[in-house]
């Protein structure tokens, strides 16, 4: 569902992509009825789940509903690859940062998670060049890798991430054995990227558990990253 949004609503939707991407989570309000919810100001027939990027206003508004309200803390990882479809197949729209205000956008989940996947690759870019170098796992064997969920066959992927923390949080499960590996931007372009090139591997730039994160080729990533440190654009 392709709901276009005026300037005002734009700048909302932005501020939201940006602080739940940064802080990895989002919040919705749980009450007796499921996650709170709302008729649609511009889809008649349609309903509205409220979501915020910060806990304050959730708070706020779980203050106003019937006892049992509270406030629910979604992971960004969970939220992508299962509440936002979820909220597609019940044909619902969700609400940016919903204050009783006019100016809320109101947007397809699907569009959201797009909005949101382009916004991490944005913040992806931005981060390993302001920092100069990119963090992966590995161990003994090379780094590691994982089984493309977007493509057909036994297509392998990196995962790769703007910070050590995100990396580290990932040390677990099948990867218990691995520890976190810093990679110079410049080793990162020209010797990871290509090497992927050459094995037929995707790269998957601050990889989520679940199926939330891009996953892409690398001869194209390996063009964008140039370009934007180059251009800063």
């Amino acid at each position: 569902m392709d709901i276009s949004l005026d300037p005002r609503e734009a700048v909302h939707g932005e501020r939201f992509l940006r602080r739940a991407v940064s802080a990895r989570r989002v919040y919705a309000v749980s009450c007796a009825e499921g996650l709170a919810r709302q008729p649609s100001r511009r889809e008649r027939g349609l309903e509205v789940t409220l979501l915020w990027s910060e806990p304050a206003p959730a708070q706020r508004w779980a203050g106003v509903l019937p006892s049992h309200a509270r406030v629910k803390e979604l992971d960004l990882d969970e939220f992508l690859a299962g509440m936002l479809p979820a909220l597609a197949e019940h044909k619902r729209l969700v609400g940016l940062d919903w204050n009783e205000q006019a100016v809320e956008p109101e947007v397809g989940p699907l569009d959201l998670a797009a909005m949101l996947r382009n916004e991490m690759l944005e913040s992806f870019l931005t981060r390993v060049i302001m920092f100069g170098a990119v963090w992966t796992l590995g161990d003994a064997y090379g780094p590691a890798l994982l089984v493309s969920s977007t493509r057909a066959g036994d297509v392998l992927m990196l995962p790769c991430w703007s910070d050590e923390r995100q990396a580290e949080a990932r040390i677990e499960g099948p990867w218990s054995e691995c520890v976190t590996m810093r990679t110079r931007l410049d080793d990162f372009l020209n010797v990871t990227l290509g090497w992927l090139e050459r094995q037929g591997h995707l790269v998957a730039p601050e990889h989520m558990r679940g199926r939330g994160t891009a996953e892409l080729d690398p001869t194209h990533f390996k063009l964008r990253l140039a370009a934007r440190r180059v251009t800063g654009m």
